[in-house]
């Protein structure tokens, strides 16, 4: 190579290298689905070499990673994909379009192939380009194999790069080319097939935006009905509160109810706590006008909640103290805050202060605060009041009692009222004089007033040290205060709040948290104050309701708090008692177990006892019923006493057809007839006091346990211990449309019958429940405010208001079926949405985010209702769980959700009326799976075109592989054919060949003879000789001796060309050959000439068939075979390896031929004296190896000797 051609070498590689780099950063640059990388390396291929090819590649790969810090190691797959387009090129697969196409696939194949390795090991199996490692991510989300998912990965790349880049060095090189002036004929031929089979891929670019919004909530708060009806529910850590203490609590926007307290700062939804990390010590939160929620603390200054973040403000803020003790919101959005030093009031925009003003002018240690129009009025710690307008102090109020304290302060209705350490709280008016005038209001009892809050039941709540209370004012003003009891939290109570619905909420520093609720129903004992215990009957009288218990008589008065007592109550201490009835004379009847068996108080107070001494059957009196006659029917534990004017004037029992004389009910009949319900033997029919009939099993009851017997329309209502009947002319029919089995007792109201059950009250259409065709029904339980069980087989009643009196395991609970309760305000709900590992994703503008490599997660609904009445729910995901039914608001159940595909789906809350078919009230929130690159349209067409790019190429590859396989199948045929022809052809040449060979060395042979008989030998010397050696011969071969020369073919040639080693002496005189004696030195020269001669004729005799191989080794035994080992032969005096293998050979073999055989001028030597001859002249005469295998082969050589013509047989 000149020096021209070398620096143009280095010219292109240089440029090559440019190529290379600059095609890889373009293409990761513009993350196109290829490398371009190896466009130089193939130019270079072409024009410089396989060198220059790898020289290209590599360095190309080098370079970049250098740039921008990749793998180096790539640059083997580069180097490699350099040789192989060299090889193509030097190959021609590139001179036609179809292999060119698929040397090029080709390429991309066994890139694939190289570079997968790699990038398992340097890339946990990634290539790099980002459309690659999507495909690597999509096969591996799919669960393939992480080297099945890197070899798809390189696969994508590589099948579509290396044609685009041949395609593109093709080009270069044709530009290249015709700058040199250089025509290449199959250019347009193979680009026009490359363009054909190279895929130019668009990107497309496409973004999903969907401008979702989730509804409002509305904050409005509607009017509502109260009574006494509230039911308490108690927090703390046994009902999964994380402590049991609060010092607060505050509710905001989105429904949350917070509770601080010193163990830190928790949230709650109605039915999940969470606890907030990271805030402790919290004293007071109060939520201002823009939905922040402010937390005092008492030691970490005040932390701000907004959107979903938490800001902290210190001493190192300008905060007068780190313990801040109260919070108000000024008008114009500030907040004052009272902490242990002075007060101060701060400003905050977007989690930053943004000022803060520290007031010194005596309103230190503030406790309590409230904004009384433009002033600001707080109670200090100090025990009084200050007054401050414009953050100046106007005056400061001394409580007006000696060892008082002010300790809260509050603003209900315009009017000043102010909590005291003592039991009484003051109502002050401020005037513009700043006079100041008191009213104290008695809270009988209460000590160290907390909290004062007016709420939406139109009651002032109040809390202290010992207990809670309401104020209530008539029309003048004139408050009135009462007691609550609530077992169980009755000790420092701090703080009052009533959030969305109405709900009363209680803070307990010792107690935790308590929340009333309206309900349906009110518990007479809780709110009397009366320890709960078990009633078995309750009736009401002279406007008090009287309670029949185990233990004795409890006596409630409506209206009036407090367990009432009398004779009576006193007479009952310790009995049990049953049934309470009043008839129709105003007399009080009570069946007992014991002494007083039915006791009896007329309106004169006159009491009177019926028992066994006195013909009663039993004294264990049960039930009682007053008869149309006004006799008394009264059922005890054994048997049916009928009573008139005191006396007892008829018994039935088991004498009397009584089979199970345990009675629980009586009825009577229009007719007069008297039904008895028992424990086991059905109804008993009674007329004129006799057993007339026994109604059982086999009449239709369903068992003959039966509790109650009701009147309705023409017949009864049967309340058996497994279901409910109807009877009619003692037919009894099955009710089985009723929904429930375990059933106490029935109150008709109208056109609505109750249905006392364990599970609650039933409240269903009397006349669908006498016809047996129920189709729907209201079940009231705790869901309605029910807090104890109804007790079986007890006595009830319904007033005539409607209300529902039962008792309970607790005490007696009054039910208001027609209570209206407000269930159509708008509910605060919202969802949350967490992942498997606990991780929550967040709302931003109203949407959920899901990351697209998130399989499982769940979304929660949180439906923020504390309220006791409960509502149908609907909660679901379009697409997901679209046709789940609506359930109690307690029953919602979170959804799971495994491998939702990517898009945007609506998550719906949905209110719905108690049959579910109307919508009041629907939230909708947005879910939003991102989707993987793999799932958006431009990934998959990219990946769409890249399959129809490898269908129709190996479409084409299958296509024109089957045309090529064709046409050699029609070639090999043609080939068979003419080689079938050509081996016959080749035959009849080679016999003819054969014969004329054998003709030919027949010819030889005699000739060589014929010459060797001028000197009076036979023509057995040229055949001897021939023998001895291919014998020779053929045991070195044998024994691998001179391995590189000994073949078989070199011992078939020796053995042919032996008989020509004297052909020389055809040039010597028969004189000097036939001569009987010793050569004179002048003869003996002239003879030693024939070996020359020999050398120089026998080309000749052999002729221009002979191989070289052939005649070069004639030529070595005829010229040669007179040289001796130690030099001292003929013609040229050689010695040693420089004679000729076949010349050494051949001395052997002529000498012991010679020796063995008659010569004109001696005698045949003795074929051991011959031998011993041969191996005394090794190493001097002859090669010392050749006559240690001439030896070897003694055996069959003198076989050979003997079984000659003319042979010496000695």
């Amino acid at each position: 190579m000149d020096s021209k051609s070398f620096r143009r070498n280095i010219g292109m590689v240089v440029f090559c290298i440019f190529l290379n780099t600059l095609g890889k950063l373009i293409a990761a640059g513009l993350k196109l689905p290829i490398w371009l990388d190896v466009v130089g390396t193939c130019v270079a291929a072409y024009f410089t070499g396989p060198l220059g090819a790898v020289i290209s590649g590599a360095a190309g790969n080098l370079l970049f990673s250098m740039l921008t810090g990749g793998k180096w190691t790539y640059m083997i797959v580069n180097a490699s994909i350099g040789i192989l387009f060299y090889v193509c090129v030097r190959r021609g697969y590139l001179d036609k379009s179809d292999t060119a196409v698929m040397s090029s696939f080709l390429l991309g194949i066994i890139a694939v192939i190289l570079s997968t390795p790699l990038n398992l090991y340097f890339n946990a199996g990634k290539s790099g380009n980002f459309w690659g490692d999507v495909f690597f991510d999509m096969m591996e989300w799919y669960g393939a194999g992480r080297a099945i998912c890197s070899l798809g990965a390189e696969a994508v790349i590589d099948i579509v790069d290396k044609p685009v880049c041949v395609l593109i060095a093709y080009i270069l090189i044709r530009v290249i080319l015709k700058y040199r002036g250089i025509r290449w004929e199959r250019y347009d031929d193979i680009i026009r097939a490359l363009v054909l089979f190279a895929l130019v891929l668009a990107l497309l670019a496409q973004s999903f935006v969907m401008d979702v919004h989730a509804a409002e909530v509305g904050n409005e708060l509607k009017e509502r009905n109260f009574d006494e009806n509230y039911v308490e529910t108690i927090y703390d850590s046994r009902s999964g509160m994380p402590y049991s203490e609060a010092n607060s609590i505050a509710e905001t926007a989105d429904g949350y109810i917070w509770i601080g307290g010193y163990a830190g700062l928790t949230k709650y939804n109605g039915k999940e706590f969470e606890f907030i990390n990271g805030i402790t010590g919290v004293y007071a939160l109060m939520t201002d006008s823009r939905g922040r929620l402010w937390i005092s603390t008492n030691d970490s200054g005040v932390v701000v909640y907004e959107n979903g973040a938490f800001y902290n403000f210190t001493v190192e803020d300008g905060l007068p103290a780190n313990s801040a003790r109260a919070l108000v919101e000024a008008p114009d959005g500030s907040i004052y805050v009272g902490t242990t030093g002075s007060l101060c009031r701060i400003w905050v925009e977007d989690g930053k202060l943004s000022d803060i003003t520290v007031i010194t002018n005596g309103a230190e240690y503030a406790v309590s605060l409230t904004m009384y129009g433009e002033k600001l009025i707080g109670a200090a710690n100090s025990g009084n009041l200050f007054v401050l307008e414009n953050d100046k102090l106007l005056y400061k109020v001394e409580p007006h009692l000696d060892n008082t304290y002010y300790t809260c302060v509050s603003v209900v209705d315009g009017h000043l009222l102010v909590g005291t350490s003592e039991s009484h709280v003051e109502e002050l008016q401020i005037f513009r004089n700043m006079s100041v005038t008191s009213r104290r209001i008695e809270l009988g009892g209460f000590i160290n007033i907390r909290d004062i809050r007016a709420c939406g039941d139109g009651r002032v709540w109040i809390c202290a040290d010992n207990g809670i209370g309401y104020l209530k004012d008539d029309q003048e003003r004139n408050w009135s205060f009462y007691t609550q009891h609530y077992d169980g939290f009755d000790a420092s109570i701090l703080d009052i709040h009533e959030d969305y619905e109405g709900n009363i909420w209680f803070a307990s520093q010792r107690c935790g948290i308590m929340k009333l609720s309206k309900g349906r129903f009110s518990d007479l004992f809780s709110l009397s104050g009366i320890n709960p215990v078990s009633v078995n009957v309750v009736c009401e009288h002279e406007g008090s309701y009287y309670c029949g218990t185990d233990s004795g008589l409890v006596i409630v008065k409506e209206g009036r708090y407090g367990r009432l007592e009398n004779e009576i109550s006193e007479m009952l201490r310790g009995v049990r008692v049953r049934s309470i009835m009043k008839d129709s004379n105003g007399t009080m009847w009570f069946c007992t177990y014991g002494k007083n068996g039915l006791m009896s108080v007329n309106k004169k107070g006159y009491i009177n006892s019926i028992n066994s001494h006195k013909r009663a059957t039993d004294d264990r009196f049960r039930c009682m019923i007053e008869l149309k006659d006004g006799t008394l029917a009264v059922g005890t534990a054994d048997g049916i006493n009928f009573v008139d004017d005191d006396h007892v004037i008829g018994t039935l029992t088991q004498d009397d057809g009584l089979e199970n004389s345990q009675i629980l009910s009586l009825c009577e009949g229009a007719d007069g007839t008297v039904y008895a319900t028992t424990d086991g033997a059905g109804i008993y029919t009674i007329k004129n006091g006799k057993i007339v009939k026994n109604i059982s099993i086999a009449d239709g009851l369903t068992t003959d346990v039966v509790l109650r017997l009701v009147p309705y329309a023409d017949g009864f209502f049967v309340v058996t211990d497994n279901s409910l009947c109807y009877m009619k002319d003692d037919a009894v029919t099955h009710l089985d449309s009723f929904p429930y089995y375990d059933n106490f007792d029935i109150l008709i109201d109208k056109n609505n019958a109750y249905v006392l059950t364990s599970a609650g009250i039933y409240m269903v259409d009397a006349h669908k429940l006498r016809t047996n065709s129920i189709e729907t029904y209201k079940l009231f339980n705790y869901t309605d405010g029910l807090t104890q069980s109804i007790t079986i087989n007890a006595w009830n009643f319904i007033d005539k208001d409607g209300r529902i009196f039962f008792c309970g395991n607790k005490g007696v609970s009054c039910f208001k079926p027609e209570e209206v309760l407000d269930v159509s305000r708008d509910y605060k709900f919202g969802i949350s949405v967490g992942l498997s590992d606990g991780t929550a994703i967040a709302e931003e503008d109203g949407v959920y985010t899901i990351p697209p490599n998130v399989k499982n997660f769940t979304v929660k609904a949180s439906i923020r209702k504390y309220s006791l009445s409960d509502v149908k729910t609907k909660f679901f995901i379009d697409g997901i769980n679209d046709g789940v039914k609506a359930v109690s608001s307690y029953e919602v159940e979170p959804i799971q959700v495994t491998n939702l595909k990517h898009g945007t789906y609506p998550v719906h809350i949905q209110i719905l009326n108690e049959e579910g078919t109307k919508i009041l009230q629907e939230h909708e929130y947005v879910l939003r799976k991102e989707a993987h690159v793999w799932e958006n349209a431009w990934y998959l067409m990219y990946l769409f075109a890249v399959g129809i790019w490898v269908i129709s190429f190996t479409v084409w590859i299958g296509l024109t592989l089957v045309n090529t396989f064709r046409r050699r199948r029609q070639l090999e045929m043609l080939r068979r054919e003419l080689e079938n022809k050509v081996n016959i052809q080749t035959e009849e040449i080679r016999t003819q060949a054969e014969k004329m060979e054998v003709f030919q060395w027949e010819v030889i042979e005699g000739m060589a003879s014929l010459i060797e008989s001028r000197d009076g030998n036979t023509g057995d010397h040229v055949k001897n000789v021939s023998k001895y050696v291919s014998i020779i011969a053929q045991e070195m071969l044998h024994m691998r001796l001179y391995s590189n020369v000994v073949t078989p073919k070199y011992v078939d040639i020796i053995t042919k060309v032996s008989p020509l080693h004297d052909v020389g002496k055809i040039k010597i005189s028969d004189v000097i050959l036939n001569k009987p004696g010793k050569f004179t030195p002048e003869e003996y020269e002239i003879m030693k000439n024939h070996a020359a001669f020999g050398g120089m004729i026998v080309e000749d005799i052999l002729g221009n068939n002979a191989t070289p191989e052939m005649k070069q080794i004639a030529k070595d035994v005829a010229y040669y075979h007179h040289e001796k080992w130690d030099g001292s032969g003929y013609p040229e005096g050689k010695a040693g390896c420089d004679i000729p293998l076949a010349a050494r050979i051949m001395a052997v073999a002529d000498v012991f031929d010679a020796l063995v055989s008659k010569r004109v001028y001696k005698e045949a030597f003795e074929i051991e004296k011959a031998f011993d001859i041969i191996k005394e002249e090794a190493g001097k005469h002859f090669d010392a190896e050749i006559v240690r295998v001439f030896l070897k082969k003694k055996e069959l050589i003198i076989n050979e000797i003997k079984t000659a013509p003319h042979a010496n047989k000695s």
